[in-house]
């Protein structure tokens, strides 16, 4: 007895000086990812493919460091449709950098029609994700633009048939003094947005009216950044009353093959440095 009292105690003396592995706090995130397409609330449909998704420090822009294994081997913060397919699912690990070390917030993207959900205080007790994407009303969507140099480069949202696109916006997270982006599609270069400036962070409105006091809507000239599918005729001296000639008037409806692919393009040679995120807003007709 004596022995076993000895060895119990040298036991205890060591465990006090042990030093807690350094990934004590990494935790492993699982959720399913599914889209609810009728008023049922009840019926959804898991999707497997086509999700991109971003994982951020809770009320926060910044990423977190994400690895793919308890290894903890690096893993490409904002995860790509390519890894997702390969899972089916939203699957990471990450020492979250709250407090708790237990919660992130998500950006998720279906790419196939653009729809987003936005999921804050993501945590290990969540296993399941819903996104919207019921027609007839109104939708957000975003998505990241980051690392690009000079090229049009494919987001990889595709607009479904009869989508109406009513405005976008470009939100600049990261700035680039004396850099712009353009936002396009494969078929209209510099479509969406032309020269949005890159200098300074904030949300730059596609379209944006100035509204005075008697309810006229002045479209600012060159500030307004509208592409050729967003109605950039309305930009310059136009005015108009009431709605006649809203923003949030439809500017393009989309048509199978034409114009359903949004891209961006940085015209920056080399060095582009800015990152955000495009929004846009819309409705699925049908």
């Amino acid at each position: 007895m004596k022995k076993l009292f000895t060895f119990l105690t040298v036991f205890l003396v060591l465990a006090a000086f042990c030093v807690a592995p350094a990934d004590a706090a990494v935790q492993h995130f699982i959720a399913k990812v599914y889209k609810q397409t009728t008023e049922r609330a009840d019926q959804l449909t898991e999707i497997t493919s086509n999700i991109t998704y971003q994982v951020l420090a809770t009320d926060s822009d910044t990423e977190e460091t994400l690895y793919s294994d308890t290894a903890l081997t690096s893993k490409t913060n904002a995860v790509t449709t390519t890894v997702f397919n390969t899972q089916d699912r939203i699957d990471f690990y990450c020492d979250p950098t709250d407090s708790g070390d237990v919660q992130v917030d998500l950006v998720v993207t279906h790419t196939d029609g653009g729809f987003s959900v936005f999921v804050e205080d993501f945590d290990i007790y969540t296993h399941s994700i819903v996104i919207d994407e019921r027609p007839n009303i109104l939708h957000h969507g975003m998505v990241l633009f980051e690392d690009a140099d000079g090229a049009s480069t494919d987001t990889g949202v595709d607009f479904l048939p009869d989508t109406v696109i009513f405005n976008m916006a470009v939100e600049v997270v990261t700035i680039d003094n004396g850099q712009v982006i353009d936002i396009e599609t494969a078929d209209t270069a510099n479509g969406f947005a032309v020269a949005v400036p890159m200098t300074t962070a904030g949300y730059y409105w596609i379209g944006k009216p100035t509204i005075t006091a008697g309810g006229t809507e002045t479209y600012v000239s060159t500030a307004a950044y509208a592409g050729s599918l967003m109605g950039s005729s309305l930009a310059g001296a136009n005015t108009a009353t009431d709605e006649g000639s809203s923003y949030l008037w439809p500017h393009t409806v989309i048509t199978s093959g034409t114009d359903d692919d949004l891209y961006f393009d940085t015209d920056a040679s080399s060095g582009f440095a800015a990152t955000g995120y495009i929004h846009y807003f819309f409705i699925r007709m049908r």
